[in-house]
């Protein structure tokens, strides 16, 4: 089973595949407060969304079922669901998600060996650290992983997110 999240703005999309699924589409109307969901020809309508809500579709070889997601309390937790730095992303410590990251590996055709796959983006102050994949070998970056301190202030985390993968640069 797939599961996919997105998030709705204020942009009105007509029709979006979710995720990478050939079946599954999308469209919403913010100004109508509706989202259509299609999938293998079949459509359903659901109204209860506003802009700015998060939306999880449960694809499973059937009608995906849809979600709404809840928002954590934390502030900086917040601020990471914002940039799709969800709950399984975090880390219980700075050790931990490095670790973790260095595990992870792709092989570089172009050099002919293994390369580390996941970039680790630390704030100035130390309290907390994003990961994110290479996506294509360096072209957009996935959040992978996340972890923050007791002391760290959302500002920093925000900035930190805001300034991994330099301006102007998209996230998936």
């Amino acid at each position: 089973m797939a599961t996919h999240k997105v998030i709705l703005t204020e942009k009105t999309i007509l029709r979006e595949g979710v995720g990478n699924s050939m079946a599954t589409f999308y469209g919403w109307y913010p100004e109508r407060r509706l989202l259509v969901v299609e999938w293998r020809g079949e459509y359903n309508c659901f109204r209860e969304f506003v802009p700015g809500d998060a939306v999880q579709f449960l694809c499973g070889g059937y009608f995906p079922e849809v979600r709404k997601m809840i928002p954590p309390s934390n502030p900086v937790a917040r601020v990471a669901w914002e940039r799709r730095f969800f709950k399984g992303k975090r880390r219980n410590s700075l050790a931990q998600l490095k670790e973790e990251a260095t595990g992870e590996k792709f092989y570089d055709h172009g050099r002919g060996y293994y390369a580390p796959a996941v970039n680790i983006y630390e704030a100035p102050d130390g309290s907390c650290a994003v990961a994110y994949k290479a996506a294509m070998e360096g072209q957009v970056g996935v959040p992978w992983g996340w972890w923050a301190s007791p002391k760290c202030q959302p500002e920093v985390f925000r900035e930190l997110v805001n300034g991994a993968l330099g301006a102007g640069a998209s996230f998936k």
